[in-house]
């Protein structure tokens, strides 16, 4: 025979499970709304909210858009049909302050170090350019294999005033060279407010 004391241990473990299940539910929920939010096209108020401590021009046949992790992202106009976590063929994003050290060269080598531990084998090439508004700053090309072919990444380093900016022009290797030159004039006309 069960007794009381029993019983209400039992109802405790019982609350506890449909507590755990009911928040379990409310979290799931929570982010497949959020999910809905990413991937989509965002109109150029947001772009500017953004942007808000530096700013790019972004070429009349791009559009903006917003990606998972809460970044901003740009794409050409003939891709607004293809952009998801899994198929975007050709995107520039700006991040700031990843791989963040006290010089362009030193946050350059600390992504490559990063990148090496990742993907076996690391290939690269590594260049040094002058941007005009903040002078020396490093770029990094490299490939890796997704489902849908090759994809390119093209990285550029810009360090100013204790900040590291990365600007990320990536691309299927079929569209890479198609779109090298407004990626290359986004960086360009990058400046800090």
């Amino acid at each position: 025979m069960e007794t009381l004391k029993h019983k209400r241990e039992k109802m405790q473990v019982v609350k506890k499970i449909v507590t755990l299940v009911v928040l379990l539910v409310t979290l799931q929920s929570c982010f497949s709304q959020e999910s809905k939010e990413f991937y989509k096209e965002i109109d150029n108020g947001l772009v500017k909210k953004y942007y808000s401590e530096y700013e790019i021009k972004i070429p009349n046949n791009w559009f903006s858009y917003s990606t998972d992790p809460g970044l901003v992202a740009h794409s050409p106009n003939e891709f607004k049909n293809e952009i998801s976590p899994e198929i975007t063929a050709v995107s520039f994003i700006v991040r700031k302050n990843i791989y963040k050290r006290k010089t362009a060269k030193k946050s350059m080598k600390s992504m490559i170090k990063f990148y090496k531990s990742i993907f076996p084998n690391f290939k690269y090439e590594l260049k040094e350019f002058e941007h005009k508004r903040y002078g020396k700053f490093y770029t990094l090309k490299f490939a890796k294999n997704k489902n849908r072919g090759k994809e390119i990444v093209f990285a550029a380093v810009i360090h100013w005033k204790n900040n590291t900016y990365i600007h990320f022009y990536t691309s299927l290797e079929k569209y890479y060279e198609k779109y090298l030159d407004d990626a290359v004039r986004m960086i360009n006309s990058f400046k800090v407010r």
